[in-house]
């Protein structure tokens, strides 16, 4: 028996603290409008993207599945709800296999279906299903509307490979991370530096790069790193930072943050490309928060 396609899975194992970031945002009023799901293949990113859409076209509804959510459900199982847009690679019939990569006439029907008035008159949302296979033109599409959206819109990017988004792109979406092993840990790392953030310890610093050695590990932490810095400007110049983006605020405006952001991507860049010791990466882009 084949398991459940993401828009009609019922079930999300192990990823309860990465959902609760995201109703947590919606039911204090602070939803951003794009969020990047990243994680191994076939750990659950686009079925919790599909459970928040329901949740948000059910009018943010307790619940998911029964109830006064039911009849949503089984439309976004379908496929058939008027304010849901899900892209993804097309099938070709001719060469019998999904496209290379998802096309550009496609992303550009994004900003067009965001702008519509939604026809149940909540949210519009749209799902990317591997966002790292947009071309530069499907990529350039999305980035438009991800530069001004509109009003109760909401973009998910699930991707597993993060790194081949636009860095444009990434820095103007939230990043939930799944992982099957240590993205929690990772996690769990990334908001204690940036809740220590100026007092953080660079001998800390050490002990965390010790864990972060795996090449996986490594792009996690920087991924949610830069991701948290972004997060936190983007509620400042948006008037909705609190704890501990409005501390990390404080410390530093929009302008040095900016700076910091920049240059932890090319210390991720550079030891990538080069396959520098990692250990001395992490410590050097730490140092950055001192």
């Amino acid at each position: 028996m084949s398991a459940p396609e993401p828009r009609e899975n019922t079930r999300l194992i192990g990823h309860a603290a990465a959902e609760r970031a995201v109703l947590d945002a919606l039911a204090g009023g602070r939803l951003h409008h794009a969020w990047l799901i990243t994680g191994p293949e076939g750990v659950g990113k686009a079925t919790l993207a599909f459970r928040f859409a329901r949740r948000l076209l059910a009018g943010g509804a307790d619940t998911l599945e029964m109830g006064a959510s039911e009849l949503v459900f089984r439309r976004v199982a379908a496929g058939s709800h008027a304010d849901l847009l899900t892209v993804a690679r097309e099938w070709d019939e001719k060469k019998k296999r999904l496209k290379k990569n998802i096309a550009a006439e496609t992303a550009r029907g994004i900003p067009g279906f965001l702008h519509l008035t939604p026809a149940e008159g909540g949210w519009r949302v749209v799902i990317v299903d591997g966002a790292e296979d947009m071309n530069a033109h499907s990529a350039n599409a999305l980035l438009k509307v991800l530069e001004e959206p509109p009003r109760r819109a909401v973009i998910m990017l699930v991707s597993a490979a993060p790194g081949r988004l636009l860095p444009t792109i990434r820095s103007r979406c939230r990043t939930l991370a799944l992982a099957e092993q240590g993205g929690l840990a990772v996690a769990g790392m990334v908001d204690e530096v940036l809740g220590a953030v100026p007092g953080f310890s660079l001998l800390q610093g050490y002990e965390m790069a010790d864990k972060l050695r795996d090449e996986t590990a490594f792009e996690l932490f920087f991924t949610l790193l830069r991701g948290g810095i972004a997060g936190a400007v983007t509620a400042h110049l948006r008037g909705a930072a609190d704890g501990v983006q409005a501390r990390l605020m404080g410390v530093r405006g929009v302008e040095a943050w900016g700076a910091v952001w920049t240059r932890l991507g090319e210390i991720q860049r550079e030891t990538e490309q080069h396959n520098l010791e990692r250990r001395q990466a992490v410590v050097a882009g730490l140092g950055l928060l001192v």
